[in-house]
């Protein structure tokens, strides 16, 4: 499956550079919220403890959700959660590294040009790295805020040109067996108040394909030819 990620190659000087107009309407935020609200019942992706279910799942299954249960962050705000979930032909130790190498990221990030350490510290709470976009025009910073090793890492996005007040990105693996792991992408984002619906439209869409792309990255990297 061809997947296209133009959506979430999106500039500050483009996509972003909107000037603020009349927040989204109650009804389209009551729809959309509805829309989401249903899909946590009918498809909800497995929890971490019962990683042996995502057999089975397609790799380009992307799920949204709001009221993020997992975020200890403004519990009583609403959060849109965008999830993508693979299953990787390797070990949960051979996957390891995807989360705990802050640079491996860009191996497996459909859009990304690099990633760069700048703080001291290379791992661990604290550590921070920046993304760059291979097209030149996208770049932000995320900070560690939760790590677990090789099961969880937790990042909090700072400095990037998207219509959120608030961005976190959350990596997830999961022993499916000894050759098998599962592979999760969390993106939960705060829309910024006065974002224009077609903006919080094509920005959802493109979240959801960035995440639905990550976990099929990273499957791809252990996939033998």
């Amino acid at each position: 499956m061809k997947l296209s990620f133009s959506l979430v190659l999106l500039s500050a000087r483009s996509a972003f550079a909107f000037v603020p107009s009349a927040a989204p309407s109650t009804a389209f935020l009551a729809k959309q919220q509805s829309a989401l609200l249903a899909s946590r019942n009918s498809q909800k992706i497995a929890s971490r403890s019962k990683w042996a279910k995502l057999k089975g799942v397609s790799d380009y299954e992307s799920k949204g959700v709001t009221d993020c249960e997992d975020s200890t962050e403004d519990a009583d705000a609403d959060f849109i959660v965008a999830i993508g979930t693979s299953e990787v032909p390797a070990s949960q130790a051979d996957v390891a590294p995807l989360l705990t190498d802050l640079v491996k990221i860009q191996d497996y990030h459909p859009s990304l040009g690099t990633a760069t350490i700048v703080s001291e510290q290379t791992s661990g709470i604290g550590a921070k790295r920046r993304l760059d976009y291979a097209s030149g025009e996208t770049s932000f910073f995320e900070t560690v805020v939760e790590e677990n090793g090789a099961e969880m890492i937790r990042f909090e996005l700072t400095e990037h040109p998207f219509p959120c007040t608030k961005m976190f990105a959350q990596i997830e693996t999961g022993v499916i067996d000894e050759n098998n792991t599962g592979f999760k992408v969390n993106i939960e984002y705060q829309i910024a108040p006065g974002t224009p619906e077609p903006v919080v439209e094509r920005f959802g869409k493109g979240i959801q394909g960035l995440t639905i792309g990550m976990a099929a990255g990273a499957k791809q990297l252990f996939v033998k030819d």
